[in-house]
């Protein structure tokens, strides 16, 4: 399965959660609360720190789930240290943690903040 769409509001946030959830559920991915976590922190940081055009797309194979997030700033997001007195700023550190891998491609138009989270192997 793959799936894209475009965001720009902060209230696109909770409604790509929510999507993502239904999506993920009905291709049986297990962990797809880490997946919409990360899918969620990625967005929040496009429509905080980026400009437009935004846009999420996800493609579920047998072996993992693989999340991009584009948008149309060339600045590259990084993992900060922990700071419990800081409020925010965890996104890219959570995304760091959860993830199998992750990285950030930049492109003459901005970036895309992709991530893959492998998916358990079946029992043999």
């Amino acid at each position: 399965m793959m799936w894209t769409t475009n965001f720009s509001r902060p209230a696109d946030v909770r409604a790509l959660r929510h999507h993502v959830v239904d999506q993920l559920a009905g291709e049986g991915v297990a962990g797809a609360d880490d997946v919409t976590l990360m899918v969620s922190e990625l967005v929040t940081n496009a429509i905080v720190h980026a400009t437009e055009p935004r846009s999420l797309a996800i493609e579920v194979t047998p072996d993992a789930v693989i999340v991009e997030v584009s948008d149309g700033s060339h600045v590259v997001p990084v993992v900060r240290a922990v700071d419990p007195n800081r409020l925010g700023g965890n996104g890219m550190r959570i995304v760091h943690e959860l993830s199998s891998a992750w990285g950030v491609d930049v492109t003459q138009g901005g970036k895309t903040v992709w991530f893959r989270q492998d998916r358990p192997s079946a029992p043999a």
